[in-house]
């Protein structure tokens, strides 16, 4: 009988702490080494012709693909993590309607990270050859990676750091916005 916040963390966690929600330690079999993620989206929607997906993202494109075959059925009927466990609800996001602004603020950021010692910490990482999924994948290491690698210029790193980091919350917005009846 007490009131609850939840503050930050990522949508899903939010989603797992908040729904009847199972957070799947599968292991995803990508079987199809001879197709590129283009043919297996298409192979995709001819079983599964209102699949909702990132084509684009292989990882969902072979689990859903794996998911139907398995189970002759689209994994977006699986409603697992939809029913809610707790009533009275209220989702509030934070958001800045001056889409410049926000990017602006994200600009500083970067700046800011790199100035507290971001390629300092990623050069750690490289100079003992550690080349792993999680650092090839997280904004800011992977564009450094390829800078330490030689194959961008600094400034192009910086660059793109800002550009992924824009991309990054705009696809959290849409997150926000699919997956809970946010109030912004």
């Amino acid at each position: 009988n007490k009131n609850i916040i939840i503050v930050g963390g990522t949508g899903l966690y939010i989603k797992a702490a908040l729904y009847d929600y199972n957070l799947s330690h599968e292991i995803i079999k990508d079987e199809y080494e001879d197709k590129t993620t283009e043919e297996l989206y298409n192979e995709l929607i001819k079983l599964d012709k209102d699949i909702d997906i990132d084509k684009y993202n292989r990882r969902r494109v072979v689990r859903a693909l794996n998911y139907y075959k398995a189970n002759n059925e689209s994994i977006s009927k699986n409603k697992n993590g939809n029913k809610l466990l707790y009533d009275n609800v209220i989702f509030i996001g934070l958001t800045v309607n001056d889409r410049e602004l926000l990017y602006k603020r994200i600009n500083d950021r970067v700046d800011k990270m790199i100035e507290n010692g971001l390629l300092n910490e990623v050069k750690s990482f490289h100079d003992k050859k550690i080349y792993n999924r999680p650092l090839l994948s997280a904004i800011g290491y992977k564009e450094l990676y390829s800078y330490l690698d030689g194959n961008i210029s600094y400034e192009e790193a910086i660059e793109l750091i800002k550009r992924n980091s824009r991309r990054y919350a705009k696809r959290q917005y849409t997150f926000f916005n699919h997956q809970f009846n946010m109030n912004w």
